[in-house]
């Protein structure tokens, strides 16, 4: 990352002459350099004046400066004079100089002054408002010459452009400035929210924002130019006068060239005679060795995979009634369910990203005797074992195999009355976790379809536990909480209550990954990310890590959020369809937009190799990434 060399405060003095003669506001307007000298006049005193006693404050109200004096000054040497530090100094016509000059120096300084043979003279208010151009940090620049960022293209070219210690809150934007001549390129370029930290300590704001530049396709040595700008404002006084400094970096984009068709470097004659035969042997040898590590890393995960069944495994008996189960599974003849693919209407939709089309196969429906073929109430959808689907709906739970055959999971009566509010598997272990409107888990054995009810406040009456949102992480951490509140319980088992946490939005979905994860959003417009830590006697800290600004469209807010490969997804409803919008879970920069027709969109679920399911209220509809070409392998699912 780079940084500027030097950075500069631009400060507007404005001073209003209050004297008692009731003269018009006199205006003073001074620019200064950071860290150099500010001086500020004693505005109203005439040279001639002959100044017995003077004082330098600083308050909001005259009446608040006289317990901040910066400076006493007594002509007769019967007075104690007097100065508040080393920084401020007094000048031969009385004007206070500041030394260096700080971003906490902003606010109003007043000049008492005490004439001789007139007593108090006046009493004027000097207004100090500091606005910074600031500097600018630009990651992943290779080469800077004036301002100017030279950067190579890549598949996944992401650029942040940071403003630090900046007074007041500074905006950040990016912009396209052009490419070079000749140029084709799909000029794909995203912005990324704007994330902004306010230091307490220096009263200044560190600022981001990212650019993802997507896949420009550029041809060796073209070029295209983005910029990003940043404006400070401040409010001089009471006339609400603004006052804007702004600076900004040039990033360009340098193409690296692209192979010949048949695959060989530029300059590759691979037709001289003076070519020597140890090539051939070379590129055989570096085969095998690639074909030995290829079949080794399939035996290692071979063995982890064995491991882990034995580790989390049932038994190696099965009953009868898995035996049942595992033989309705393999019965792709069953005609319980369809998938009915639309595509022959003329109306495939498709949903299109930046990178990535998820191509329309069709909707589950659900055929059973009474209920009609529509699936209803549905409020979750999660990847079964085989690459099916398991979804929760209002009469339960209804589990679809791998080629859509509708199976009937062993009923239960809390899971039925339309109950069941979230949905989540267990990454180490055959069960479905559901949370229920009532406060209760019921964990669901997805092999037999056996059921059981855990209620936390039987195993902690002190938690006062009841849940909505349920999240589980990849080593099998239980994260749960309560709709529109900020309580968060964790649970490192089924039935091990470990401790609540508080945390400072209201819950309205939630998501986990990794280990100790976890993001949480309002259903609004913010997701934070918080990630929980062990100390000696247990979980007992949870700490902030970032958050997301999504700026939403419509008065839907967010939906449903949801981790799958190292990606965030956020579903935004809004009145005429939906976006789908994908970040980086560890940067938080936005990568794609999907946007879709569907209006009522609750949420997203991957499966399968390839696989998505987007579900409403009433229909799960499947989607299937498009085969990837050489230019577009960046894989989502």
């Amino acid at each position: 990352m780079w940084t500027l060399a030097t950075w500069c405060f631009a400060c507007l003095i404005t001073a209003c002459n209050a004297q008692l003669t009731g003269e018009q506001v006199q205006d003073v307007r001074v620019s200064v350099t950071s860290r150099r000298s500010l001086v500020i006049p004693c505005v109203g005193l005439k040279p001639d004046d002959k100044v017995s006693i003077l004082h330098w404050y600083k308050g909001a109200t005259i009446e608040e400066a006289l317990n901040t004096v910066l400076i006493r000054y007594d002509s007769s040497g019967t007075g104690k004079n007097y100065t508040a530090g080393e920084k401020y100094q007094l000048r031969a016509d009385f004007s206070l100089i500041i030394y260096p000059v700080e971003p906490t120096d902003a606010g109003r300084y007043w000049c008492h002054v005490v004439i001789e043979n007139y007593g108090v003279q006046q009493e004027d208010p000097v207004d100090v408002t500091i606005v910074s151009p600031v500097e600018h940090v630009v990651s992943s620049c290779s080469k800077l010459v004036d301002n100017v960022c030279s950067v190579i293209e890549s598949r996944r070219l992401i650029l942040d452009c940071w403003a630090t210690d900046a007074f007041l809150k500074p905006n950040l934007s990016w912009a396209f400035i052009g490419c070079s001549e000749n140029t084709s390129q799909s000029q794909q370029w995203f912005l990324s929210n704007q994330r902004s930290i306010y230091d307490e300590d220096t009263s200044t704001y560190n600022v981001s924002q990212g650019v993802f530049l997507g896949r420009l396709e550029l041809e060796k040595d073209e070029t295209c130019s983005f910029q990003c700008t940043t404006t400070g404002g401040a409010i001089v006084n009471e006339s609400s006068t603004i006052v804007n400094g702004s600076s900004s970096i040039t990033v360009v984009v340098t193409g690296k060239g692209k192979k010949p068709n048949n695959g060989q470097d530029p300059g590759d004659n691979t037709g001289n005679d003076n070519t020597t035969p140890s090539s051939g042997l070379n590129l055989g040898f570096m085969a095998v060795i690639i074909v030995l590590a290829f079949v080794s890393l399939v035996c290692l995960i071979g063995i982890v995979y064995l491991f882990s069944r034995v580790w989390c495994s049932r038994g190696s008996t099965l009953t009868a009634e898995e035996v049942e189960m595992n033989k309705t599974k393999e019965n792709r003849d069953e005609k319980m369910c369809l998938l009915h693919a639309e595509s022959g209407k003329g109306n495939t939709q498709d949903i299109i990203g930046e990178m990535t089309r998820w191509q329309y196969k069709g909707k589950l429906s659900k055929k059973l005797k009474g209920t009609g073929d529509t699936l209803q109430g549905v409020t979750g959808v999660l990847p079964s074992a085989g690459g099916g689907l398991v979804i929760a709906t209002q009469y339960g739970l209804q589990c679809f195999s791998s080629n859509f055959t509708s199976i009937s999971i062993k009923e239960d009566s809390d899971l039925s009355q339309d109950n069941i509010i979230s949905i989540t598997n267990h990454p180490n272990c055959d069960l479905l976790i559901v949370g229920l409107e009532t406060g209760g888990l019921v964990f669901v054995n997805v092999l037999t379809g056996k059921t059981k009810s855990v209620f936390p406040n039987e195993i902690d009456p002190d938690s006062q536990f009841s849940t909505s949102e349920i999240a589980v992480d990849d080593v099998g951490t239980i994260f749960a909480g309560p709709r529109n509140d900020r309580s968060i319980f964790m649970m490192e088992t089924c039935t091990t209550y470990v401790k609540k946490f508080r945390i400072d939005i209201n819950l309205v979905s939630l998501t986990a990954y990794g280990s100790k994860h976890v993001f949480v959003s309002n259903g609004k417009d913010t997701i934070k990310k918080y990630h929980f830590k062990r100390a000696k006697g247990g979980y007992d800290m949870l700490k902030f890590k970032n958050w997301i600004s999504v700026y939403p469209i419509g008065n839907f807010g967010i939906k449903r959020i949801t981790v799958h490969a190292g990606l965030l997804y956020a579903v935004n409803g809004y009145d005429t369809g939906c976006r789908i919008l994908q970040y980086d879970v560890e940067t938080f920069d936005i990568l794609q937009t999907f946007c879709t027709n569907l209006c009522d969109l609750q949420g997203l679920c991957f499966f399968g190799e390839f696989k998505v399911a987007l579900y409403e209220t009433n229909s799960v509809k499947i989607y299937e990434k498009r085969e990837a070409d050489e230019l577009d392998n960046y894989v989502l699912v």
